[in-house]
This record gives C-alpha cells, sequence and structure tokens, in this order.
C-alpha cells in the first residue's frame, strides 16, 4: 500500500508498512515517553 501512497519512497518499503483498516476498529496507542506502541481492538 505505501507504493500507491508514495510511488517514489520505494527505498522505504521494507520499513515502514501501510495497511488497509477500514471497518476494522482498531485504536492504536503511542507512549512516546518510553517509545512503546501499541495496537488493539476497539470494542
Amino acid at each position: 500500500m505505501l507504493m500507491k501512497i508514495l510511488p517514489d519512497c520505494k527505498e522505504y518499503e521494507d520499513i515502514v508498512k501501510v495497511c488497509h483498516t477500514e471497518g476494522m476498529h482498531l485504536k492504536l496507542y503511542s507512549d512516546i515517553q518510553n517509545t512503546e506502541t501499541v495496537l488493539g481492538f476497539e470494542s
């Protein structure tokens, strides 16, 4: 999906992952102080 959004960024294809999550009720929580990120489902 990254190449569809940013076709000029091929060098980042192995580093940056883009996922289609529409309708999945996902929540992303990021703690920038502790550099931790959690992805979960919202109920």
